[in-house]
Formats: structure tokens, C-alpha cells, sequence
């Protein structure tokens, strides 16, 4: 177990001591900076916490990571690494928070940090590798904030109201939408895909168990019998759209076999512009 020393991070120690004794104006906003992260074992404790401004917020754990490369302690590096990950990403609290001119001046940092995130980013993956900790956890969301829970602790977040999955702002979701757009566009599908895919689906079966479906090996279906599940797929189920042409329900995902009812096939171009 790694106990933290603040003489082992001499330049974060110097830099703490600084903002103790920071004035802080009353217009600007404030964060709460734990002196000893949580992560290595930091209390919420008055003598562990200080006001500090975002950007000193995000100075300070900079340089604690970079004294904690001096450790050579892996478990120390990634602990270390985490916050600065999440304050750099576009959508935190503390991005929000930035000003232009603060951003401009970290920079350097920043540059710095990107040049270290692949490594620190595939060590992370090598050691959360196998563990069931961590793969068993579940990303919920509630009022557009994310976490990953614990299995233990899901009940308790449904609860209060937490949802399963990850929260994407429509601005990612565009940006997204866009990225994959122009990487599939033009793109053509080889024939040896297309059979690996055919065969993908006939090798399988549906299975369902408490509202639960997945597609699993024809082989694999008996050890799943005995877990109590059964053949069969649950659908969700078909919204259908009114046919502004000839008044009729049709289901949207099979637009083709609507277009072929007499009415609707006469009338084709003006029902493809209606309905568009």
C-alpha cells in the first residue's frame, strides 16, 4: 500500500504552500483542491482541502503528476494521471470554467500531457486487463453527468434516479456522427467481409432470459439452457408512422413493401417528397 509524502513531491509541496496563502477575489470561481488526492488515500478533511481558482486547480495536479514520475511507482503515475485526464477533456467542469487567456497559458501544459496520454492511456489498459472490478462496472448518468458504478452500488443509483449508459451532449453527438460520415464514406465492403458476416449469422442463435437478448454460438446454446435461458429474440416494439398519402400505418424500417400498395406506388414521387 502506498503511503503519500508530501517530501517525496517537493515541487507540488512548494506550489500547495503557494496557494495557501493566494488571495482569492469574491467574483471569481472557486474549486476545492484535496492537498492528498482521494485516490491515494485523502480525507475530506478541512486540513486537506483549499480553495483554489480552476486554473491553479489544474496547475497543482500537473505538477503532482510530474512528480510522481520521479517515484518510478506505476500505481502512483496512473493515480496521479487521472484527474488530469478528466480536466482536459472538453466537456469537465473546469474546461467550462476556463477563460480564453487561461487556456492560452496552459498550453504548454497541455502539450505535455498529450504527448504522455497514449502511453499512460495503454498502461491503464494493461493493468485493468482481467479485472473483474473493473470490467463489471456499469456507466450510469443523471442530469448529464457520468460515473461508472460499481455492481454493488447499481441499486442504490437507480434509486436516486440514475439511468443506465453514458450522457453524449448533442454537440458530441454531432461531431461523431460527422467523424463516422467520413470515414465510411466511399467505403466498399469486400466480398470476404461480406461472407465472414453471412457466416457470423448463421453460426449463431437469439437467446433471451428477464428481458435480456444476445446472440451466442449454436454450440454454445446448451450450456446456456442450463442457465435458464431460451431460444428467441425480444423486439422492441414498431412505432408506426402515418402515410400522409394514403392514410394507412406503415412500419418506417420497411419503407419498400408500404411503397408497393397501389395508391402509394401511383403516387410515388409526390409520397417520397411528402414524407421527407
Amino acid at each position: 500500500m502506498f503511503l503519500f509524502n508530501m517530501k517525496d513531491f517537493p515541487s507540488y509541496k512548494n506550489f500547495v504552500d503557494l496557494l495557501k496563502n493566494k488571495y482569492l477575489a469574491k467574483d471569481i470561481i472557486i474549486e476545492k483542491h484535496h492537498i492528498i488526492p482521494k485516490s491515494l488515500g485523502g480525507l475530506d478533511d478541512e486540513n486537506n482541502i483549499i480553495p483554489i481558482m480552476v486554473i491553479d486547480h489544474v496547475k497543482a495536479h500537473f505538477i503532482l503528476w510530474k512528480d510522481s514520475l520521479l517515484l518510478q511507482n506505476k500505481f502512483v503515475e496512473i493515480k496521479t494521471f487521472y484527474p488530469l485526464k478528466w480536466m482536459f477533456h472538453l466537456h469537465s467542469i473546469q474546461y467550462k470554467h476556463l477563460q480564453k487567456s487561461e487556456i492560452k497559458e496552459l498550453e504548454p501544459i497541455f502539450e505535455e500531457y498529450k504527448k504522455n496520454k497514449e502511453y499512460l492511456s495503454n498502461l491503464i489498459s494493461t493493468i485493468n486487463k482481467g479485472n473483474r472490478v473493473a470490467k463489471n462496472r456499469k456507466w450510469m448518468n443523471k442530469d448529464k453527468i457520468n460515473k461508472m458504478v460499481l455492481p454493488e452500488n447499481i441499486d442504490y443509483y437507480l434509486q436516486n434516479n440514475w439511468n443506465f449508459g453514458i450522457y453524449h451532449s448533442p454537440e458530441t453527438k454531432k461531431i461523431t456522427a460527422s467523424k463516422i460520415s467520413a470515414i465510411h464514406k466511399n467505403k466498399t465492403v469486400s466480398q470476404l467481409t461480406k461472407n465472414k458476416l453471412t457466416l457470423n449469422r448463421t453460426d449463431r442463435v437469439w437467446i433471451t432470459k428477464n428481458n435480456q437478448t444476445k446472440a451466442v454460438k449454436i454450440n454454445d446454446f446448451e450450456k446456456y439452457k442450463l442457465k435458464g435461458w431460451n431460444k428467441g429474440r425480444i423486439l422492441p416494439p414498431i412505432v408506426k408512422k402515418l402515410c400522409k398519402i394514403c392514410n394507412k400505418l406503415y412500419d418506417p424500417g420497411n419503407y419498400a413493401k408500404h411503397i408497393k400498395h397501389s395508391l402509394c406506388y401511383q403516387l410515388k414521387s409526390n409520397h417520397e417528397e411528402k414524407v421527407a
